[in-house]
């Protein structure tokens, strides 16, 4: 009895066309994170926030950075991680202080990617304060708006990604 073998030889794998591939994922990642970014200021007043992304390259890996560019981007950065309450002193010299008295109905909500009308409810009324007296400042919670990205996308992105490293290797595998 003779046992013949077939030798079966992979095509040559380019680790470059793989990147390539891996590289659109990324990019189409970035648009796709500043579209769903810009959702969390639409209903703000201008300078609404415009978002960017980068992707940057290491030895071992790639990544892909969403963040605000231009517009009111304290305001998002601290409405994204939150202010802890304080005491905070009223105005210094002045002996009255204008804050609206009324409630305040927000515009964005924790841990969702989008914005909704808002703003005051009643009107700045006139409060007589002493000098050097305190009040206290709620804080601000946290939107958690990476977070949420993350969660709501890492299964697209896992796939997509699995999808360009066979596409880029197409053909190696016999």
């Amino acid at each position: 009895m003779v046992a013949t073998f077939e030798v079966i030889s992979p095509a040559p794998l380019s680790a470059g066309t793989v990147i390539a591939e891996l590289e659109k994922v990324l990019v189409d990642e970035g648009k796709n994170a500043v579209k769903e970014f810009g959702k969390t200021v639409a209903t703000w007043n201008p300078p609404k926030v415009k978002f960017a992304y980068k992707i940057t390259h290491g030895p071992r890996d790639s990544t892909m950075f969403a963040y605000p560019d231009s517009g009111k981007v304290e305001v998002w950065k601290m409405l994204t991680l939150g202010i802890p309450p304080k005491q905070v002193p009223k105005s210094g010299d002045a002996t009255m202080t204008f804050y609206p008295t009324g409630r305040y109905r927000k515009k964005t909500r924790v841990r969702q990617l989008r914005s909704y009308s808002g703003g005051p409810i009643g009107p700045k009324n006139t409060r007589i304060t002493r000098r050097g007296s305190w009040m206290q400042y709620r804080g601000v919670k946290a939107r958690q708006w990476g977070e949420r990205y993350i969660n709501l996308r890492s299964k697209v992105f896992s796939s997509n990604a699995i999808a360009a490293v066979e596409k880029g290797a197409q053909g190696f595998f016999p």
